[in-house]
């Protein structure tokens, strides 16, 4: 089902906020493995708006067997959980070094933030080795999620849709029988490419993205006066790759978004050349 792919190549959803949302009364608070999450209202509509086109294909290729409410509410639960699995890889990064945070869930995405003063400010003396492992955890942990799910349906006898389809040696995953429901297919879908996809998508070098993160810091370590500079530079020139490259592929959202976030990247390196370095900022 071809077209069930292009609704997975026109966003990315985390870290595209780095500042923490005010609290709304409307708020959904929860505790899970000791980190208190708070999922704002913005985030169902967030992910209903990002997954629609999802919801539409499916809703068309299945001839009725799906309907399209059903397909959009296969979505949203699949982005709920996975982008809690990616924010709690943060989160627990966090614990390791001593800081407790808590999570995030807004309109495209998620955070997790440090509690409170000393929590933030322990964050802020983290190393750039430290910097890039909590920078690395969440993507990490989509990235188990969707390896383990593709082993668990893959071994189990049932195709796996290739969820990097421009690369044809992992063409062999659709070998298997087909899911026995057109939802479970969706389902399937959905789990693998916002857990594959979307999380290969957010270690690009590029800001604020985690990859911009990690690459911040490692050339920090390389090059600690000039290494922030080099990240930017790096940021500006993969946003405007990954703008053209979604032009050639009629992928308007990508380039958009790749080309607001090349643009932020390159007024950020104005104003860090203008101030003469020490311009930085959180992941």
């Amino acid at each position: 089902m071809p077209a069930a792919y292009q609704p997975f190549l026109e966003s990315e959803p985390c870290h595209l906020l780095l500042a923490e949302p005010p609290p709304n009364p409307w708020d959904l608070h929860l505790r899970m493995l000791g980190i208190p999450v708070r999922i704002t209202p913005w985030f169902w509509l967030g992910s209903a708006v990002l997954g629609w086109s999802f919801a539409d294909s499916w809703g068309k290729a299945s001839q009725g067997a799906l309907s399209v409410g059903t397909a959009l509410l296969i979505w949203i639960g699949v982005v709920l959980v996975s982008i809690i699995v990616h924010e709690f890889g943060h989160a627990l990064a966090f614990r390791f070094y001593g800081i407790h945070a808590h999570v995030v869930l807004y309109h495209f995405g998620g955070i997790a933030v440090p509690d409170g003063s000393l929590d933030f400010s322990r964050r802020m003396r983290l190393g750039s080795v430290q910097q890039i492992v909590v920078s690395f955890a969440g993507p990490a942990a989509s990235l188990v999620l969707g390896f383990v799910f593709t082993a668990i349906v893959y071994f189990g006898g049932y195709f796996v849709p290739n969820p990097l389809p421009f690369i044809h040696p992992l063409d062999f995953l659709w070998d298997g029988m087909r899911a026995p429901s057109v939802a479970l297919q969706a389902l399937l879908y959905a789990i693998l490419f916002v857990n594959i996809w979307w999380a290969l998508m957010n270690l690009l070098p590029v800001y604020p993205l985690d990859g911009g993160q990690i690459s911040r810091a490692m050339f920090t370590i390389g090059n600690p006066r000039e290494g922030i500079r080099y990240s930017l530079i790096l940021s500006i020139a993969v946003s405007a790759a990954v703008a053209v490259w979604a032009l050639s592929k009629q992928d308007t959202f990508l380039a958009l978004m790749f080309g607001m976030l090349g643009y932020s990247s390159f007024q950020i390196l104005q104003a860090y050349m203008g101030r003469g370095g020490g311009f930085g900022g959180g992941s």
